[in-house]
């Protein structure tokens, strides 16, 4: 072979032809895809903000909370908090020890587009490059 037939030839244009229309769809439909992921997270991200905020407001509860039930605790006698009423209180203070934790949910990373595939008679030769 000296080279590449008349018909592939017409091929390898068709082909080139038709991974750089291909790629152009790829592109748009990744730009599309990112845009939209990007601009629902700009949605999202202020409904997190208040659903930590509700956090915040709950954690203060608890602690106040936790607070009052160990103050109750503290000020009965060594043998009260030793019984079973008194391990009952413990019990029940230790549940309202553990504070909510806030939600992080960072913008998502997007992967990075593959590099476009050229096909052209450059990298891919009609024929030898012989004089």
């Amino acid at each position: 072979m000296k080279g590449l037939s008349k018909e592939q030839i017409e091929q390898h244009k068709d082909i080139e032809r038709r991974l750089g229309e291909a790629w152009e769809r790829l592109e748009n439909a990744y730009g599309d895809f990112t845009s939209k992921v990007a601009e629902a997270y700009q949605e999202f991200e202020p409904e997190t903000k208040a659903y930590n905020e509700v956090i915040v407001e709950a954690n203060d509860f608890v602690e106040e909370v936790s607070g009052e039930i160990r103050g109750y605790i503290d000020e009965r006698t060594e043998k009260w908090q030793e019984s079973e009423r008194g391990q009952a209180f413990e019990e029940w203070s230790s549940a309202w020890e553990d504070a909510l934790d806030e939600v992080e949910i960072e913008e998502p990373e997007f992967p990075e587009i593959p590099e476009y595939i050229i096909f052209n008679e450059d990298d891919y030769p009609l024929k030898p490059n012989v004089e």
